[in-house]
């Protein structure tokens, strides 16, 4: 006994634009200082050229200005990479 189901496809999803569709909250310093904390302490550095150990050792020194560049990238959109 075979089924037929009926499938919708993906454009039936994207029929309209949803602007504004992620609500993103500012994040406050002592959450950039905890979640600053979760991380390995490793001497390896990525892409920004910054350890995960010299964060955690600098956290509280820089927690005010790195929330508000983090606060100020969510509304526009934009990540600062290089």
């Amino acid at each position: 006994m075979s089924l037929k189901v009926n499938t919708p496809k993906s454009a039936d999803y994207l029929k309209t634009t949803q602007i504004n569709s992620i609500i993103l909250e500012t994040i406050e310093p002592d959450q950039v200082v905890k979640i600053t904390n979760k991380f390995r302490p490793k001497l390896s550095a990525g892409c920004d050229e910054l350890s995960s150990k010299l964060l955690k050792e600098t956290i509280e020194y820089i927690k005010y200005p790195l929330t508000h560049i983090i606060n100020r990238s969510l509304p526009i959109g934009i990540v600062l990479i290089n």
